[in-house]
């Protein structure tokens, strides 16, 4: 797994935004050398109109032979997650340029792109609780996270440190166990459908919308300095949080998913921070 430090991260930042400024400055000159053509010119462009049997062509093609939910479906059900640069997304490149030439399209091949990095994929994984009875447990990895070394049996600990004084009292305790790092997350039930379908009605009064819905939301305030130092504070505390749990060698760590209901959850990247020395930070 990649270990990033803040300051590292922030030279590169700053090599990205010289990069950014210089390809500006580099097309601004022929940005503004070109705008007298380009407006001269404009006045002998002629729009273009589709023949009306070209435009009912494509509307007969879209409503009568789509083939919208069967691309849909063999991408996420057959294929399945297309992380970039996994076998998954080779496969789907693949299939859509194989789709594309039987649809009659000409030359559809694979282009390649910038150097990404190392790919990740999973190829087994289940979690359930054994003690004090079996449940399920619905769950999936993070990408990029390390596998374990084969199957996993341990107590859960929540790793609910709020305090420096909250991780002495953990500390020697993590090591080799399963260790929760969410607060505990309410999910309600569900009483009302996931997904409605508009009648004809609806569907028009929403067609005929013209003005948006409800007066603009105003700017939230400005933090105080008083907030702010407290944002600073909880994010180095959230830091020394990790590096602590890190230290102590857990053997999975296990966080919430942060929205999703019914068995549906998001699943995002694995990430480490580093605790920094005092005068790197962010906010030094």
């Amino acid at each position: 797994m990649p270990i990033l430090t803040f300051n590292g991260e922030k030279i590169r930042l700053r090599r990205r935004l010289s990069g950014a400024f210089l390809i500006y400055a580099l097309l601004l000159p022929a940005v503004a050398f070109a705008q007298n053509a380009v407006v001269a010119a404009a006045a002998a462009v002629s729009v273009y109109t589709a023949p009306k049997a070209d435009i009912d062509k494509i509307k007969d093609e879209g409503m009568n032979r789509s083939q919208v939910m069967q691309t849909l479906s063999y991408l996420t059900d057959v294929i399945g997650p297309r992380l970039t640069n996994s076998p998954n997304m080779k496969r789907a490149n693949e299939w859509t340029r194989d789709t594309m030439s039987k649809w009659g399209m000409q030359n559809a091949k694979l282009e390649s792109w910038v150097p990404f990095g190392r790919g990740w994929s999973l190829r087994s994984f289940s979690a359930q609780v054994v003690e004090p009875q079996t449940i399920p447990v619905i769950a999936f990895p993070k990408a990029w996270s390390p596998s374990t070394k084969g199957a996993v049996t341990a107590d859960v600990v929540i790793f609910d440190a709020k305090s420096d004084a909250d991780l002495d009292k953990l500390k020697g305790k993590l090591g080799g166990k399963i260790v929760l790092v969410s607060d505990v997350r309410e999910v309600k039930a569900e009483d009302k459908p996931l997904a409605v379908r508009r009648d004809e009605a609806e569907l028009k009064t929403m067609a005929d919308e013209t003005s948006p819905t409800g007066p603009p939301r105003p700017a939230p305030p400005a933090p105080t300095e008083e907030a702010r130092q407290k944002q600073r504070e909880q994010q180095m505390f959230n830091i020394k949080r990790m590096n602590f749990l890190l230290d102590e060698g857990p053997a999975v760590v296990v966080d919430n998913s942060t929205r999703g209901s019914g068995g549906t959850i998001f699943v995002q990247g694995a990430s480490v921070v580093p605790e920094m020395p005092q005068g790197t930070g962010p906010f030094d």
